[in-house]
This record gives C-alpha cells, sequence and structure tokens, in this order.
C-alpha cells in the first residue's frame, strides 16, 4: 500500500510507514525510525524524520561553522601579533566573518548558507593540505568532524526546507530519502 503522506511502497500488513506514518490509526506517529541514542552513526549521521530532526542535524553546520569563526579569528589576532599558526595572516578575519555569516544563516535554516559552508570548508581543506600537507591525525581528524558536520547540515536544511514547503509541520520522509 502506498503511504498518504510519503508515497513510499509499504507492504499490506504494514502497522506502519518508515516515514512515522500509523496506518492503523490514519496519522503520523512521533515515533523515529533510529537507532539508540548512543550510537556513533547517529552523532555522525544523525536521521532526519521530521522537521526537529531535520533541524536538529543542520545545528551541527552552526557548531561547525561557529568554531571554524572563532578559531580562525584567533589565528588570525595572533598573527597580528607576529604569532603564525598554521600560516594563518590578518586578513583571515575576513575568513573568520564569512564562516560567521555562514552559521547564521544555517541557524536560520538557509540551504545557500549550508552549501556554500561545506564548499567552502572542503576547498580551504584541500587547499591548506595542498600548500602545507596534512599537519598530522589530529588535522584529519578535525577535518572529518567539520566535514560531516557541514554535511549534516545540508542534509537537515533541505529536508527542512522540503517540509517547510509542503506546509506541514509534522509530515516525514522515509530514511532513504534523508
Amino acid at each position: 500500500m502506498e503511504c498518504p503522506n510519503c508515497g513510499a511502497l509499504n507492504p499490506d500488513a504494514a502497522p506502519r510507514c518508515d516515514c512515522g506514518y500509523s496506518f492503523v490509526g490514519k496519522r503520523v506517529v512521533d515515533i523515529p525510525p533510529v537507532p539508540p541514542r548512543g550510537s556513533w552513526r547517529r552523532a555522525c549521521w544523525p536521521p532526519i524524520w521530521n522537521p526537529k530532526s531535520a533541524r536538529e542535524a543542520a545545528i551541527q553546520g552552526v557548531w561547525a561553522a561557529g568554531a571554524v569563526a572563532v578559531v580562525t579569528a584567533a589565528f588570525a589576532a595572533l598573527s597580528a601579533f607576529g604569532i603564525r599558526i598554521f600560516g594563518a595572516r590578518p586578513s583571515a578575519f575576513v575568513d573568520a566573518a564569512i564562516f560567521a555569516v555562514i552559521a547564521i544563516g544555517i541557524y536560520k535554516m538557509s540551504r545557500a548558507a549550508a552549501l556554500i559552508g561545506l564548499l567552502l570548508h572542503i576547498f580551504e581543506r584541500g587547499w591548506a593540505w595542498a600548500t602545507r600537507g596534512i599537519t598530522g591525525v589530529a588535522s584529519l581528524l578535525v577535518a572529518i568532524i567539520l566535514t560531516l558536520a557541514f554535511l549534516n547540515s545540508v542534509r537537515g536544511t533541505f529536508a527542512y526546507g522540503k517540509w517547510r514547503k509542503k506546509g506541514t509541520a509534522t509530515g516525514g520522509l522515509p530514511p532513504s530519502q534523508t
């Protein structure tokens, strides 16, 4: 049978769809199809099944962009006093300001801000590694964590935009579409 909420095809005997729609109660049930709370998978790639979970995933990008803005501003300030860390210059304040604006944009659920944040982060990491090389395991680990956070912000803002466009506050998408 086809789910009236998301359009996914389900077995005729299914009590509910993956999006949370109950065929018995004819409404969206607030039970997410998610792994246990403490799992690494949920932290790295959170399931998006309603507008609230989409916002929670997007907020990872706010934290990532905010962290990049603060650390970049700190390195730029230190370079103004002659202390150069990772090749930062005082002009890095511009980069810090851009990431601060991106953080605000993602907080406001802007898909463009999330995409720009992800692409700018990837470009800057690639440029840094091409010019200076990978400076260690910690640098690689931080880059992976930030990339996942920006990816989740893209996933979250786009899913949130779908629900906003639909005009539903309780609708859901099947996990395969997140």
